[in-house]
């Protein structure tokens, strides 16, 4: 049967290693629901950032399939008013040639009409390719502008997100924790007074022996 300093110390030991441990069992539950709780929000932030990306992505084919779309009906104008002018121009010609041989003139005079139609056709089809060049430059600056801002935007939604760091409880703080309650336990036996006492030793008489 072991002595009541032993017993108490021994409790007290077990008290104190089970409260290390629930105390670093609830740091390490704490620390677990924190990581979770943080895992979560960090798989919905990044759910909302690809959507958000899809969105953009999305938006820039749209607006870009818009431009392009502007471009070539602007295109297809400008390339039926040259197609036009060109007619008008044979038939302005054709019609001066038979006004010209109805009338008798032939000659100089005749190929100069056909000259001046001819530059006058020139000029215009000139104009329409400026003016096609000038539309094909605005458009494309918008489609370059259109690039640079999804471009900016994916930048802006592809932020990478971070995980802070959380504080959990170490093994070597519990071993600490239950070797000093192991320490205090074995003080408190002390204390009790279950430590070996030294015995005094008792003096011997010294007999003096005479000479």
């Amino acid at each position: 049967m072991c002595s009541p300093a032993i017993a108490f110390a021994g409790v007290g030991l077990a008290l104190g290693i089970a409260q290390s441990y629930a105390q670093y069992q609830s740091q390490m539950d704490y620390a677990n629901a924190q990581a979770q709780a943080q895992n979560d929000a960090i798989r919905q932030q990044q759910e909302y950032q690809n959507r958000l990306i899809q969105l953009e992505n999305e938006r820039y084919q749209a607006e870009t399939n818009a431009v392009r779309a502007r471009q070539l009906q602007e295109q297809q104008a400008l390339a039926r008013q040259g197609q036009q002018a060109r007619q008008e121009a044979r038939a302005l010609k054709a019609s001066a040639l038979v006004q010209a041989g109805e009338a008798g003139v032939s000659g100089l005079s005749v190929d100069a009409l056909l000259s001046d139609f001819t530059r006058q056709e020139l000029n215009y089809q000139e104009a329409i390719l400026r003016e096609q060049q000038n539309k094909d430059a605005y458009y494309n600056e918008q489609l370059r502008q259109n690039r640079m801002q999804s471009a900016f935007n994916m930048a802006e939604m592809n932020r990478p997100i971070t995980a802070q760091p959380i504080a959990r409880p170490s093994a070597a703080g519990l071993a600490i924790g239950i070797l000093g309650q192991g320490v205090g336990a074995y003080r408190d036996y002390l204390n009790f007074g279950g430590g070996m006492r030294p015995e005094r030793s008792t003096p011997r008489s010294v007999l003096a022996i005479p000479s």
